[in-house]
Order: structure tokens, then sequence, then C-alpha cells
């Protein structure tokens, strides 16, 4: 009976995975198999062909044939290289490499893989297998490689595509067993929390009950006071019952108010424990979690072998890439954001750093150059990571050159620059030194990109000269993303959080210490001049005019690599840790936010990206160094004031931030019908909406909007995730002034939008 297609679907998923291990480990055995002495290349050829034989096997209950091919000619070359007791030639050890190339390809996308390519693979090797020692005597250039593939039937079989996907795990049954002990833990703590609640539903009663009391004896109370009063009195006889009264229910309260403290004292200490043990086994279930995503870097760093292979060959540069730390773990997330940044490093090496045979000979360097990657754990909560190269290194003089040429800097400061700084500029997005555009490199985004996503995950990378040759590129990361150290400061009514380890120390600056220097202010820290940059002008925020009476301002030394400069704020408020929410794909990019904080008290604040903060330090420039009577603002120059309607906080809190630091005054609204009312009782110059929102959606308050006598000429932007032609046509026809979809949105195209509708 044929199988259930549902079934084949998870078993061929299944299948992906369990291939991807074999192959893993198979491309670790050619590898070492280079290297190895007797005794190791016997234990490897053990491995492959113990590994190629398990692939074949799986490949076969999931009716993959071409895999099943590939792997029966693979086991049958390393059958007779074991008999033999041989070691493979290079030609067999590039051919074997092009198996595993098809079958990777294979599990990618099950179309890709034809019949002529099996083939041509499959021919060669046993052709090496008919050959002394797997290698062939007449020809010892490489196996040329397979054909193209032919053009598709029409009446071919669709078949199930296998997805290779990063989101399975394989986890110990020992960890999962300390998850479900520690969450039964927290189910009884769940349980005794109920209780605490039952039992302070007791004292609110009793409360009830004491309140209850004290208003019937206040009657009593009164009528002494009045007869007190008046001094006309009260008999003696009448007046006795009232004290007796009065003085029993004074007791009485007295015999409940004690029970009753010491009851409150004792639900307050059940609580504190309560909460120490929440705190305690949430503390630990989140480690046993974040142990469950964490993943070795090797599992990341294996296909880079691959990369270099082909990179080597195609550049006729023999290279090898060694790897040391490669069992260092990080979360799973580091590891996917990071492969990227290591595929640009080692192009870049390849292409710029590592000489031809010819040049290395001439300097009397090994013919074969070597990419190395080195992990290391710094503390349990960061890694430092090492990728090199024995190139020829950086040729500062080109590269200050081109700083010229490209006009990022005058001939005057590239003079200036340090060896440091110079090396630094190749981060700088554009900046390429290489003289032609190729596949690999010479737009000049390689190390931008690396840069860019590197402090992306929280990190910082830097780069440096290596004497006598070569260049160094030093990475560090946090291993986890959950949470991090952050220092929450206030600037004008909003609140930011830096991160801690950007933030060298703390200051009190004397107002008579600020230097003008070149027009830019500028106090002394340890010896050393350091630009002095207000957050609120490089956050182009509304910035109060510096009082002539104020004798002191405070001041935090920022840090990113080898720059510092000193950040003036109205206040530091704390240092705590935060919980880290990523800006969505909406928002891939905002300037100076590289995400959201979640403070303690549930609050949102945005999480500052120190080097934006230099950057836009570079382009805007500080304050004026002498602050005069701020003049009254003209009518015109009045703050215009927008309407945001969004349902999402963190996109709400967003927009209102990006347009709050461009100078508008921001009312916002968590739907339409909320906006719509707002719109028609106060005074607005736009409305910036998204679309899908409950209640009343973008559109139709944008109709909305258009029919009302008062807000008919009112600008609409509609900022939404809908980037359909059929959706933007209808925001158009409902009247929108403009649409921008959140996928490519940008901050500075927001505000110019609205600047010119306004």
């Amino acid at each position: 009976m044929e199988m259930d297609k549902a079934f084949l679907k998870k078993l061929r998923a299944a299948f992906a995975v369990e291939a991807q291990e074999h192959l893993e480990e198979i491309a670790t055995g050619l590898r070492s198999l280079k290297s190895a002495d007797e005794e190791q290349r016997a234990h490897w050829v053990e491995v492959i062909f113990r590994e190629t034989h398990s692939l074949k096997g799986a490949a076969r209950a999931v009716n993959k044939p071409g895999i099943e091919t590939l792997c029966q000619a693979a086991e049958g070359l390393f059958a007779k290289l074991q008999k033999e007791q041989t070691a493979p030639t290079e030609t067999a050890i590039d051919l074997l490499y092009q198996v595993l190339d098809l079958i990777e390809a294979d599990l990618k996308n099950p179309e890709t893989l034809s019949k002529q390519e099996i083939d041509a693979v499959v021919s060669a090797l046993k052709r090496l297998q008919d050959e002394k020692n797997g290698s062939s005597p007449t020809e010892k250039k490489p196996v040329a490689k397979p054909p193209a593939p032919a053009p598709e039937e029409k009446n071919r079989k669709e078949p199930t595509p296998v997805s290779v996907t990063p989101n399975t795990l394989r986890v110990s049954q020992d960890r999962l067993e300390q998850i479900m002990r520690e969450s039964e833990e927290l189910l009884s703590l769940k349980l005794s929390t109920e209780h605490r609640a039952g039992e302070l539903q007791k004292l609110s009663r009793k409360i009830s009950e004491w309140k209850k009391t004290w208003s019937n004896i206040m009657p009593v109370l009164r009528q002494l006071t009045q007869a007190a009063e008046k001094n006309s009195g009260l008999s003696e006889k009448s007046l006795r019952p009232k004290i007796e009264q009065l003085q029993h229910t004074l007791e009485s309260i007295k015999d409940e108010i004690d029970p009753l403290e010491l009851q409150t004292g004792t639900i307050l200490q059940n609580a504190r424990n309560d909460a120490s043990s929440v705190a305690r086994f949430v503390d630990s279930l989140h480690g046993n979690m974040r142990e469950l995503m964490m993943m070795p870097f090797s599992s990341s760093l294996s296909m880079m072998h691959k990369v270099v292979r082909d990179l080597s060959n195609e550049q006729n540069k023999p290279v090898e890439l060694e790897i040391t730390g490669g069992n260092v773990e990080a979360d799973r997330r580091i590891l996917e954001g990071m492969k990227d940044p290591f595929l640009h490093l080692i192009r870049n090496s390849i292409d710029h750093g590592i000489e031809s045979p010819e040049e290395r000979a001439a300097k009397n360097k090994p013919e074969k150059g070597t990419v190395s990657i080195s992990i290391a754990q710094i503390d349990s909560g960061k890694v430092h990571i090492t990728v090199e190269d024995d190139g020829r290194g950086l040729d500062l003089n080109k590269l200050r050159k081109t700083l010229i040429s490209q006009q990022i800097v005058s001939p005057e400061d590239a003079e200036k620059m340090t060896e440091e700084q110079l090396a630094s500029s190749i981060f700088f997005s554009g900046l390429s030194t290489s003289e032609q555009v190729t596949s690999i490199s010479g737009r000049g985004i390689g190390t931008s990109v690396v840069r860019e996503k590197v402090e992306s995950l929280g990190g910082s990378v830097s780069v440096t000269p290596r004497k006598p040759w070569g260049t160094s590129f030093s990475i560090i990361l946090p291993v986890g993303l959950a949470t991090f150290r952050g220092i929450l400061v206030q600037s004008g009514d909003s609140q930011f959080v830096l991160p801690t380890p950007s933030v060298e120390r703390m200051l009190r600056v004397p107002l008579n210490d600020i230097k003008t220097v070149e027009g830019r202010e500028t106090i002394t820290v340890a010896d050393q001049a350091l630009p002095l940059e207000t957050l609120s002008v490089l956050l182009e925020q509304p910035s109060p005019v510096r009082s002539a009476d104020k004798e002191t301002l405070l001041a935090l030394v920022i840090c990113a690599g080898s720059q510092r400069f000193a950040l003036e704020v109205d206040e530091v408020l704390r240092e705590q840790e935060v919980l880290v929410k990523g800006l969505g794909p909406q928002l891939m990019r905002v300037r100076n936010v590289s995400g959201i904080a979640v403070l303690g008290t549930g609050e949102l604040a945005p999480i500052l990206n120190v080097h934006d903060l230099i950057k836009s330090s570079i382009v805007g420039g500080s304050r004026p160094a002498v602050a005069a009577a701020a003049a009254p603002l003209p009518a015109s120059s009045r703050k215009k004031s927008v309407m945001v309607a969004e349902d999402s906080i963190t996109s709400r809190m967003l927009l209102k931030n990006v347009l709050e630091s461009s100078g508008y005054h921001v009312a916002t609204a968590v739907d339409g019908a909320a906006a719509f009312a707002a719109l028609k009782t106060g005074e607005f110059d736009a409305l910036v909406s998204d679309v899908d929102m409950p209640r009343m959606n973008g559109f139709v308050l944008t109709e909305r909007v258009r029919a009302d006598r008062k807000l008919a000429e009112l600008p609409v932007v509609l900022v939404t995730s809908l980037a359909s032609q059929e959706d933007k046509e209808r925001g158009i026809e409902a009247g929108a002034s403009a649409y921008i979809v959140k996928s490519s949105f940008d901050q500075s195209n927001l505000v110019s939008v609205l600047n010119r509708l306004i």
C-alpha cells in the first residue's frame, strides 16, 4: 500500500535532520583524513563508511533513490579503501565533496538534482574503485563537474519537498526531566499562591466586620460628644451604659486588631517566601530553557569548510581553515545571526588577504594560506571570537587614499588618523579598496554588514593589523539574547536604556570645564579630550537651552571599540536587568535604536544603539557652546501635532519616538475608533495610521476622516505591513495622502513625507 502522504512528509522532515547530521560527520571525516596518520586514517575511514551506510539506509526508507545511489557509490569506494588500508587521493576527496554537495542540494530542493548529475558522479566514483588506491595513474586533473541538469519532463511526478529548517532541536531526556520537575514545583507554587489569595479574602472579610462594628459605635460617640459640648450632660444613670458599651466595643476592637496584625504579618512573610521561591524557580527554569537553546559554534561553522574549499579552488589559492573552541556554546539565534558575518569575513580573507602561491613563495611564506577562527568563553555571559588570516594584511596607505578619493574624510583629517582609526574605516558602508567588483567582493558592503549584524546581536567588532602580516578581527558577543544589564537614563520626557558595557563612567561636569574646540564642545577625562554630546540633540528631540545659572551637568562616558565620547543626559535613574524585545520585521532598522527594553515596572524603553549615536555625533555635531536665552517662537513655527493610530504597543511607541524626535507633538490611539474620536475633539495637523486594527481599521478611518467636514483636508499617512498593490490602491481610494509599507520602513522617509504634507 502506498505510504500516506502526510506521514511521508513527516518522515522526510525527520530524515532531513538525520541526513544533515550524517553529512556533518562525513565532512568532518574528510577534513580529518588530510592530516591523519595511519591509525587515525583507519578510524576516519571507518567513521565515514558507517555514516554513509546509515545515510543510504535512511534514504531508502523515505524513497530518495538519488541520495541512495550516491551513498552506494561512495560506500563502495570506502569499502575498497578500508579493505586495502590505503588513503584516498585528493581527486577522491574532491569527488566525495561533490557527493555531499549534491545530497545537500537535494535536501534543500529535490527538483534541483537531475539524473545526469548523479550518473556523472557515480561513474567517476566507480572508475576510482577500479583503479589502484582510488587514484588514476593516467589522469591527474580534477574530475570534471557534472553536466547541467536536463530540462524537466512535463509529466514528472512532483516530489515531496524536504524542509531543512533551523527550528528543530534534539533535547536530552535529562534536561527535559529537569524542566518537568521545575514546572511541577511552579505548579505547587501556583497552588500556594491560590491559598494566599484565600487567606487575603478572609482578612478582607474581617476588616469589613471591623468597619461594621466601628460604624455601630459611632452614634454613641457622637451623643457623648454633643452632650459634652452642650454641658447639659446626661444623667449618670443613662451615661454609664453608654460608656460601658463604648469601652466594651473598644476592647473588642483591640482583641480583633491583635490577631489581625499577626495574620497580616504571617501572610506578608508567606507572600515574600512565595515570591522568593517563584523567582528562584523561574530563574532556574529560564536557565534550563536557555540551555536548551544553546548550541556549539561548530554546528554553525561546519559549513565554512566547504566555503573555504570552494573559494580556494575558484581563486587557485590553497587555503586551510582552522577552528578552535568550536565546542563553546551560545544561543542558537546568535549562531544563526553570525552565519553571514563569518561568511563575509572568510570571503574577505581569501579574496583580499591570502596571496597567490607565487606571491607567498616570494615572501617565504608557506604555500597554503591559513584562515583561523577561535572562540573562547570570556565569562558566563560573553564569548570572544577571533577571525585571523596570514595574508598580506591591511594596506593602510591605500585605505587613507580611498577615504580621501571617496570624500569620506578630508585630506587633512585623513593624515591625522591613527593606524587603529584607519583599520576601523573598513567598516564604513561603500568603502572598498578592491580595484574591481567580483562575485566575492568589491562593493564595500561586506565588513559593513559584519558590523551591523554583530551590533544587532548586542556585540561589538574591531579589526587590528597583525604583525608581521595578516589581519585579525575581534568580536565580542553575548551568549544569550533574552536579558542584559542596562542603564536607564532620562532625556526630556522620555526614558532610554544604554547597554551597561558601553558606559565607562558617570561624572558631574562643571560648566567651566567645558571647552570649545573647532566649534564643538569637549571635556577632559583622564587627560583625554572627549567630544561632549547631548542625548536630546543626537536624537533630534526638543532640547531646552542650557541655563546660564546651571553650575554642572550630568554626563556618561560612552565607549564603542576605540571611540569614546561624553553624553549629556538629564538624569541617570538606575542600572537594572532588562528584558529585550526585538523591533520586529516591520522595523528592521531604526536609527539610534537597537531594540526595546521591558523594564521591571512593565514599561517599555528604547535601547540605544551606541554606534549609531557616534555616527549621529559625527554628522550632527554638538549643541552650541554658548547658550543664549531662547527667543519666543513665531506662531508659524509652533509644534505640529500628529495623531498616531496603532494597535501594537511596540510599533506605537516607536512611531511616537520617531516623530517626537523630529519635533512633532504626538498623541496616540489604540485603534481607528479611538483615533477618530480624538480627531473630532482635538486639533491635529496629520494622522499616521496602521491599517489592520480592531474596531475600525485604517481604511475605514481614512474614509471617515475624508467624509467629515472638519477633518476632510487632514493629511493621512498609512503605515502598514500590507504590501500588495490591491491594498495600496484601496488605501489611495480611501483618501490616504501617502502609503508606507512597514517592511521597507525608514524613519527619515516618514518624517520627510509628513514635512511635505503639513
